[in-house]
């Protein structure tokens, strides 16, 4: 075995969740051996993820370059609800650049209409605007 490999899992807290949502019971044999197929999945995919960015010339692996890589690998059954993260994902994006440019959208009084207030010496407030002189 590729000692890359032998050295790659996931996490055993991560693979007991993923079973017990499951509602599967594993030994601890065979929890081991999911974790290291996820490894090798993974690995198999990136590479070709890597390798369908590459062909596009690019240098950072886009959701596109995975979503390809899973039909090339045979993973129908994955593309189908991996496709439908990237849209929710897309959307979830869409939205927040939405909210974020309605809240910062400029309220109908500015800062600089705004009459500053300055304590007095002996006090009391007193406005500095050339309006209340």
């Amino acid at each position: 075995m590729d000692e890359r490999i032998a050295n790659m899992h996931l996490p055993q807290a991560v693979v007991a969740r993923i079973l017990k949502e499951e509602n599967i019971t594993a030994s601890k044999e065979s929890r081991d051996m999911m974790s290291r197929a996820t490894a090798v999945f993974m690995l198999h995919l990136s590479g070709m993820a890597c390798e369908n960015a590459q062909n596009r010339y690019h240098k950072v692996v886009a959701a596109e370059d995975v979503l390809r890589a899973l039909r090339t690998l045979d993973c129908d059954n994955l593309y189908s609800p991996c496709k439908q993260v990237v849209e929710d994902w897309k959307v979830l994006k869409a939205q927040k650049a939405a909210n974020k440019k309605r809240s910062a959208a400029p309220t109908n009084e500015s800062p600089s209409k705004r009459t500053p207030v300055v304590e007095s010496p002996q006090g009391s407030a007193e406005s500095t605007s050339a309006e209340a002189e």
